[in-house]
């Protein structure tokens, strides 16, 4: 059985929730485990995710439940729980908006606590950015006609946040460098067109750790040659996408709609798994300053 309550949205008010404490405090208690994963990262606003973690389990074999805070862009935070787990400590809970149609922009906090009954475990603090329009996979280049030993910044957005890229040029066959995926999706990397690459054209491609790849192409051109940078197609997935060759990252402007925040909120859709089921979900008020 899958239970639902909504989340509901309000301003912040009073004194900081006991999740905005558990995120922010310098004296912060440490994590036991790791930090639980929210898929896709960034959302966006008027979709779903799913947080999901492992570990919820004694060494005698015992599951126990979990219980999540989820602290808002403006502060406050609600509280989702307790839901079973599955037999070997995992488990999944998946979140969507509420009938307002869409949540807050921003930037979220969720705060996990697996409860074996004979004590408490915590997670690690996970982040995820609500984003109005989350861009597709795709990369550029800052400039798409290059001669060899010139730098080059490669962009790459709408990739799952947190992970590791890989950038490489095609020939000779070297690897720019690595970095990690930012919590907007995007990431720059910048390397060095290798002294003796043959003119002509070539391809730099952008990995990601789950797989998606991602290819750029660009001209090589010998040193004093007249001519100006040109609008490359990026390819992704097997799509072409034109892209801006500016250099600058492109991320999606977090609009403000308007919309009352207090009929914003995310939706605890239960436990995801199988054969597990939500026991309850519930709503933590603020702690009044008075």
């Amino acid at each position: 059985m899958t239970v639902t309550r909504k989340l509901v949205t309000a301003t912040a008010s009073g004194a900081l929730g006991f999740g905005v404490v558990l995120a922010g405090a310098s004296g912060a208690f440490a994590a036991d485990l790791p930090a639980p994963t929210v898929n896709p990262s960034p959302v966006d606003t008027s979709a779903a995710f799913t947080l999901s973690g492992a570990g919820c389990i004694t060494d005698g074999g015992t599951t126990g439940t979990i219980s999540a805070t989820l602290i808002y862009p403006d502060g406050h935070d609600e509280y989702t729980g307790p839901y079973s787990v599955d037999a070997d400590g995992t488990w999944s809970v998946e979140y969507s908006p509420n009938d307002s149609g869409a949540v807050p922009p921003g930037t979220y906090t969720i705060n996990a606590v697996c409860d074996l009954y004979t004590g408490k475990l915590t997670y690690g603090a996970v982040q995820f950015m609500a984003q109005d329009e989350v861009a597709d996979p795709a990369a550029r280049v800052n400039d798409s006609t290059v001669t060899a030993g010139q730098q080059v910044t490669v962009t790459a957005v709408g990739l799952q946040s947190g992970q590791q890229v890989t950038v490489t040029f095609d020939d000779p066959n070297v690897t720019f460098g690595t970095g990690t995926v930012g919590l907007d999706g995007t990431v720059s990397i910048t390397g060095v067109i290798p002294q003796g690459t043959g003119l002509g054209g070539h391809l730099i491609t952008v990995v990601a750790a789950d797989g998606t790849r991602l290819t750029v192409p660009i001209q090589v051109v010998a040193p004093g040659t007249p001519g100006t940078a040109t609008t490359p197609p990026v390819s992704g997935g097997g799509s072409t996408v034109d892209v801006s060759t500016s250099g600058t990252t492109s991320t999606p402007k977090l609009a403000n709609t308007g919309t009352d925040a207090a009929m914003l909120g995310w939706l605890a859709a239960g436990l995801l798994a199988s054969g597990g089921a939500a026991l309850y979900a519930g709503h933590r008020g603020r702690k009044d300053d008075n």
